[in-house]
């Protein structure tokens, strides 16, 4: 039970931090992300591909999506991010 506790502790912080890399990369975002699925795009970074991917229960249009995806990709954040995401 401790171990599993731990992990669940784990998890809750390594999406934080996947979250802070994200709200970092995306800076005029208009849309919150939560708990980032990996890309299933031919390129990661297409804000259209990336936008048909989300969740039913989001609200926002595709278009505020895109626009909110137009960010800097710059290679620590990036790093970060994958980092984050592995753990």
């Amino acid at each position: 039970m401790r171990q599993r506790e731990r992990l669940i502790g784990y998890a809750a912080s390594h999406i934080k931090h996947m979250h802070k890399a994200l709200t970092e990369i995306i800076f005029n975002s208009q849309v919150s992300p939560t708990s980032p699925a990996p890309p299933a795009a031919p390129h990661p970074r297409d804000p259209e591909a990336l936008a048909c991917l989300r969740h039913y229960s989001c609200h926002a249009s595709a278009e505020t999506i895109v626009n909110a995806l137009t960010g800097s990709y710059r290679a620590e954040r990036l790093f970060a991010l994958e980092q984050a995401l592995a753990l």
